[in-house]
């Protein structure tokens, strides 16, 4: 069995923070490069945009672009994010600026920026670049399909999926409502 890179304690943290659903809540993990990384649960972004949403940031968004922009299911989403979170933990500095970084891991973007709601020096999770179908990598498609082997037996896992599915059908309700006001606006 491959390691696991994100343990069961930090596990249950991110499934606390889901559980919350406060866009200022966040927890924070160690990168031995930039040190402590805040891991946000964030906001939507405009999702009225399904095709471009822009604005948001953290666990939300990547959740929500992973399902808009990829037409990914949940339980993919799930083993994705726990992808981005260990590229945050160990990824390699590919592209840093004062305030936004670029790490990868295994194939893996992640988007950091510095971020005044936390602290003047904490680098935040913002973002996860596109997955483009058929611009994978091997490296990145073995990498999630890992994911399972790795996880599947823990409990913490298993409740975590149920979070990010539970954050799913919230988007698919949301997009609901609003292609009926505007059905009905049109009218």
């Amino acid at each position: 069995m491959k390691k696991q890179m994100i343990s069961k304690n930090e596990l249950k943290k991110i499934n606390e923070l889901l559980e919350k659903q406060k866009e200022e809540n966040y927890i924070l993990f160690r990168n031995k490069v930039l040190n402590e990384i805040a891991i946000p649960y964030g906001t939507f972004g405009d999702i009225r945009n399904k095709d471009f949403p822009k604005g948001g940031y953290g666990i939300e968004h990547i959740i929500e672009g992973r399902h808009e922009k990829n037409n990914m299911d949940a339980l993919l989403i799930s083993k994705v994010l726990i992808c981005v979170l260990e590229a945050t933990k160990v990824g390699k500095i590919i592209k840093l600026t004062d305030f936004k970084c670029t790490l990868e891991y295994r194939g893996v973007r992640v988007v950091l920026v510095k971020d005044h709601r936390f602290s003047t020096n904490q680098w935040v999770l913002t973002g996860f670049p596109e997955l483009k179908k058929g611009q994978l990598k091997k490296e990145t498609i073995d990498f999630i399909s890992s994911v399972s082997e790795r996880y599947e037996y823990l409990p913490e896992f298993s409740h975590f999926q149920t979070l990010v599915v539970a954050i799913v059908s919230s988007i698919d309700i949301v997009r609901e409502k609003l292609n009926k006001s505007n059905c009905n606006n049109r009218k």
